[in-house]
């Protein structure tokens, strides 16, 4: 049975159909598995390019019968 970093990578790589892609930060890695626990709230807030979007997709892919709440600031998108 898989671990759940090499799970989590595994789904990351079936998302985006690339079977060689890496995460891009620990940072981005430590959201997607601490959400999957889900043993606390995770708040994202990561740099430009370092694939924020991932955290959700991974996640939700990861615990389909689990309920996810997920805000997106799309009004500071908008500004930039």
């Amino acid at each position: 049975m898989l671990n759940i970093e090499n799970a989590t990578l595994k789904a990351m790589r079936s998302i985006l159909q690339m079977p060689n892609c890496n995460w891009v930060s620990d940072k981005q890695q430590k959201a997607v598995i601490c959400a999957i626990k889900g043993k606390t709230d995770v708040l994202v807030a990561l740099s430009t390019g370092s694939r924020k979007s991932m955290v959700p997709m991974i996640v939700t892919h990861q615990s389909p019968t689990k309920t996810f709440v997920i805000i997106v600031s799309l009004i500071s998108l908008l500004e930039d």
